[in-house]
């Protein structure tokens, strides 16, 4: 009887510390690319160089923050950001009502800026990606 009570013993020690299984891992969180937080300002837009109303468009992504503020060549703009992997979301864009004249492309690059993106960044350039257009900007900061 002991010899038994001894090896259920053994038994239960061997399958109480068993590993947790591979399942209940959550997969590494990737770290943010620190790059991104910075100032970029509006330098192509699909391939063509900023229209002269937007020479002034900038975004600055803080990470620190999950925040983005910009401007549009005419209004300011902020909001806030989620960035996973190589995806970013601008959400809850909040625009100034100046009025502008001769500013035609504010609502198309607010529309761009909306939509779901896959961003890259090399050396000083960061470009935006989505299914509408291909944004360029460069590092001001």
């Amino acid at each position: 009887m002991k010899q038994f009570l001894v090896l259920y013993s053994i038994l239960i020690l061997l399958f109480s510390c068993r590993v947790t299984p591979a399942m209940d891992e959550k997969p590494p969180v990737k770290e943010l690319d620190q790059r991104l937080h910075d100032i970029w300002a509006l330098k192509q837009v699909d391939g063509v160089k900023a229209a002269p109303e937007q020479v002034t468009a900038y975004l600055e992504f803080n990470l620190t923050t999950n925040k983005v503020y910009g401007n549009t060549g005419c209004n300011s703009l902020s909001g806030e950001i989620k960035v996973e992997g190589d995806s970013i979301k601008l959400l809850n864009l909040a625009v100034t009502e100046m009025f502008c004249v001769g500013f035609k492309n504010e609502q198309e690059y607010l529309y761009r800026l909306q939509n779901p993106m896959k961003y890259s960044l090399n050396g000083l350039e960061l470009t935006l990606i989505s299914n509408q257009s291909v944004l360029i900007f460069q590092k001001v900061d």
